[in-house]
């Protein structure tokens, strides 16, 4: 028979397992507080980054002052020569080929007709109370000899509605006076007033619309 006596008290056993816990408690207790301090020491280091970084914005800023100033003025000026700009291609928008208006009366006028005066006319007014335009008229006093004279005054007053040159500008063709010649009662005086259609500007709220949007295009 045989007796083992263990005389080693509990506390000085040791486990025989390769881990031992209470070495695994006192890393974690050691480890933790590093992680934690690398973290801080990080977080220092990436706002000390930051301070810099924002200090020399700063700087920057302040060097390129007086260029951003400058860069706002050319930026206004330009403006204001595009607005100019518009104006003028307004008018030229707005402009009649008056050539081809006066090729087209010559081709028109029958040949019985003599015209004395004409005159061409302008006002700029709202169109639709909203929209400025150019309107246009021609008025014309002239004579039409022989028998055939009401019938080549109502021909030549047809050509303003019909005729290729005047179709899509003419808006009214009147004759405000109409009389018989002094010379000779076959023949006939007469004063023909042609209005064109409105020749429109651009619209203004088009017009503030797409500067405002320009605007923002321009400040992006």
């Amino acid at each position: 028979m045989n007796l083992r006596v263990d005389l080693i008290l509990e506390s000085e056993q040791r486990s025989g397992s390769r881990i031992n816990p209470k070495a695994v408690l006192r890393g974690i207790t050691i480890l933790i507080p590093g992680i934690i301090l690398l973290a801080l020491a990080a977080q220092v280091v990436q706002v000390v980054g930051l301070q810099r970084e924002l200090k020399h914005l700063r700087a920057e800023m302040e060097r390129k002052g007086p260029q951003r100033e400058k860069a706002q003025s050319l930026v206004e000026e330009y403006r204001a020569h595009r607005d100019i700009q518009k104006e003028f291609n307004g008018w030229k928008r707005t402009r009649i080929d008056w050539h081809t208006q006066l090729t087209g009366l010559m081709q028109a006028v029958p040949t019985n007709i003599q015209l004395g005066t004409l005159t061409l006319s302008q006002t700029l007014q709202l169109y639709d109370d909203k929209v400025p335009s150019r309107l246009y008229t021609m008025t014309m006093q002239g004579k039409a000899v022989n028998e055939d004279a009401q019938a080549s005054i109502k021909e030549l007053k047809q050509q303003f509605t019909f005729a290729p040159a005047f179709t899509s500008l003419t808006q009214e063709v009147t004759v405000p006076h109409y009389a018989a010649g002094e010379e000779n009662n076959e023949d006939r005086v007469f004063e023909m007033r042609c209005v064109y259609r409105a020749q429109k500007f651009e619209d203004l709220k088009t017009r503030r619309k797409r500067r405002t949007q320009v605007t923002k295009n321009d400040n992006a």
